[in-house]
């Protein structure tokens, strides 16, 4: 589900979310996924982005620096990703 303040979308397997585990808003107001099968995305703008180098992992837990780096933690990696 998704809330822009004045309603809800639910966002599903046909945008590529499923298996949701964790989520993480970020300073710039941006929703980070992590799943249980397809590591990691991040909506901007109402679209996702998925993460090639987290797929088909499991992103246990996402955070997120004082400089803006955000960190993806999955069994084995840490992920950091750009402002």
């Amino acid at each position: 589900m998704r809330y822009d303040g004045s309603s809800f979308t639910r966002i599903g397997t046909m945008d590529g979310v499923s298996s949701v585990r964790c989520l993480y808003a970020d300073k710039k107001d941006r929703l980070w996924l992590g799943t249980t099968d397809n590591g990691a995305a991040v909506m901007e703008k109402g679209n996702f982005r998925f993460f090639d180098e987290l797929s088909s992992m499991t992103v246990y837990s996402i955070s997120e620096d004082e400089n803006g780096i955000i960190y993806s933690f999955t069994g084995r990696h840490i992920y950091c990703s750009g402002k």
